[in-house]
């Protein structure tokens, strides 16, 4: 048998070695670490209501280009938006408007070696100035107590407006429904009975822009002698808390005249009346923590009762 001797190993593998380092042309090729150049005079280019364009100098590479690295900073956070190599400008639809942003932007080769970041900007929507229009009220009933009204929808540019009603040219303090977007009519209470009241909506957009005062609109409430309030409801009580809402009960007020109203409060305002019963169903109104319920008795004379005892209850998911 022939022997090999360790020296005769040894000098067979250091010629491999030297046969791999002389290895001719279409060996495998050395990774490209070589980063893009960095974009360069990132501007913005256009600001609209719920756009913001942007625009660069375009960066190079030895390889090519994979993608430039939009980034985006604002009061939600940091992120990045992968976009085409062949193109320098981009668009961000925020949908929003006087909204700020932050950006700059990164290149990204083709072996995944990134540039520098490039200059950073800034810039917000446009902010709306524009109020809604003017809506027509009319006045559709009457009582001792109360005014119902009425009243067209007004147009805005930046969505659906809420209202305001407004009583001899002050804030109506009690309302039901609270007027809200889309809720075109609306109840005016604890009016004095054989009053005349002058009556405006005006529109109120997203940003707080108020419309002009609609028309302007006077009725008069019913004349009554009754000046007796009914008593206080009592017991107030939760009978079944849905985490969201709950079923409330109560002890029935007296009084000389009816029906008797029940106006649930609901954190300080109403939130729904109830007639002539003395159970209801009643939503939140906070949902960051408690909610506290009273009830109070209302006559057809618009003569209250004092505020029941308050309950309360935690917001849940429901």
């Amino acid at each position: 048998m022939r022997r090999i001797t360790i020296s005769a190993l040894c000098v067979a593998l250091a010629a491999a070695l030297l046969a791999v380092a002389a290895a001719p042309a279409g060996a495998a090729p050395r990774r490209d670490r070589t980063p893009p150049t960095t974009p360069g005079n990132l501007r913005v280019t256009a600001v609209t209501a719920t756009t913001i364009s942007l625009a660069w100098n375009a960066a190079s590479d030895n390889v090519g280009l994979n993608a430039y690295i939009v980034y985006q900073q604002s009061a939600l956070g940091t992120y990045g938006i992968y976009h085409s190599p062949g193109s320098t400008t981009f668009t961000d639809t925020i949908g929003v408007r006087g909204y700020t942003k932050t950006y700059w932007v990164v290149a990204e080769d083709t072996s995944g070696n990134r540039s520098g970041e490039s200059n950073r900007v800034t810039a917000t929507t446009t902010p709306d100035t524009s109020p809604p229009t003017a809506p027509v009220l009319t006045v559709t009933g009457v009582t001792q107590s109360t005014a119902s009204l009425s009243w067209t929808a007004s147009t805005d540019d930046a969505g659906t407006p809420g209202y305001r009603i407004f009583v001899n040219g002050a804030p109506a303090q009690f309302t039901t429904p609270i007027p809200s977007a889309g809720i075109r009519t609306a109840s005016v209470r604890h009016l004095t009975p054989g009053t005349a009241y002058t009556f405006t909506v005006r529109a109120a957009d997203a940003a707080g822009n108020l419309s002009p005062p609609s028309n302007a609109v006077v009725a008069t409430t019913a004349p009554s002698a009754d000046a007796t309030a009914p008593t206080t409801p009592g017991n107030l009580r939760i009978t079944f808390d849905m985490g969201c809402a709950v079923d409330l009960a109560w002890n029935a007020s007296t009084d000389n005249s009816t029906p008797i109203e029940y106006e649930v409060f609901v954190n300080g305002g109403i939130q729904t009346i109830f007639v002539g019963v003395t159970t209801g169903f009643v939503y939140h109104t906070n949902v960051n923590g408690l909610n506290t319920f009273a009830v109070r008795a209302v006559d057809p004379s618009g003569n209250s009762s004092p505020l029941s005892n308050e309950v309360t209850s935690a917001f849940a998911e429901c």
